[in-house]
């Protein structure tokens, strides 16, 4: 939850609702709130009305600020059982995903992790929405990227500038909004195998496994948007530029 989030909860929570006697505010993962982010919070917490209720859930207490850890009733609970999670799991998403993928993304759960799981098998129902509306096996035009990804995992942006040459794609407009929705496509489809493993091409699953789902979500994002910025941008090359970095950026740090 970012600062503006909590400024909006508050603007929300000054308007009466005679309606309902109470409501309850659950900011999950507490933990990851920023120290600005907290001070916001905090001013809530100082000044409670009687009919909202915060429930604050985290993993650990040691980022929290104490002044909110003092306007808190701490309530620890026990770890959760790794099979329950599993079985809950495959109960709330077997109607959207295959179960042998339920499974596999639950054998990451650590016993603090069951939001970030959850978070995930949502990105695989949209990854499968997206199947439909993009084609991923579609192989005209297609373009592989592995090389390129490889010189951006070694940092050698040299190579990557040189690699976009082939394509005549810094200087027509139209070559660079058709790379990047290629580029698109492939970055779905490193995605998806990340989440499963179910593609049959080695190099594409060494891929996936050095990448962070999360950042990488960031270049699918930019990617999304790549269009606006062709037709924006004076120069290509910033556009690449930036892409780049966002990619060299995905990759785990060993």
């Amino acid at each position: 939850m970012t600062i503006d989030l909590i400024r909006e909860l508050k603007s929300e929570l000054i308007i009466s609702t005679p309606e309902l006697k109470k409501r309850v505010v659950i900011i999950s993962q507490a933990d990851k709130l920023n120290i600005e982010s907290q001070n916001a919070l905090l001013k809530l917490l100082e000044e409670p009305r009687e009919d909202v209720l915060f429930i604050l859930e985290t993993h650990t207490l040691e980022p929290i600020i104490s002044t909110i850890k003092s306007r808190c009733w701490i309530i620890n609970f026990n770890p959760l059982n790794p099979d329950d999670v599993e079985n809950f799991l495959i109960q709330k998403f077997s109607n959207q995903i295959e179960q042998a993928i339920i499974s596999k993304v639950c054998s990451k759960f650590n016993g603090e992790n069951l939001s970030e799981l959850i978070e995930t098998l949502y990105e695989f129902i949209e990854l499968k929405k997206r199947d439909e509306e993009i084609d991923l096996n579609d192989d005209s035009n297609k373009i592989s990227f592995i090389e390129l990804f490889r010189y951006l995992y070694l940092s050698n942006f040299y190579k990557s500038i040189s690699y976009l040459d082939q394509f005549n794609i810094l200087v027509d407009r139209r070559e660079a909004v058709n790379f990047l929705n290629e580029l698109l496509k492939f970055c779905y489809l490193v995605l998806k195998t990340k989440l499963s493993e179910e593609n049959k091409e080695t190099d594409l699953i060494k891929l996936s496994r050095v990448i962070d789902e999360t950042k990488f979500q960031k270049v699918i994002s930019y990617l999304a948007n790549s269009q606006q910025y062709v037709e924006n941008y004076i120069n290509l090359s910033l556009i690449f530029i930036k892409l780049f970095i966002l990619i060299k950026n995905s990759f785990i740090k060993n």
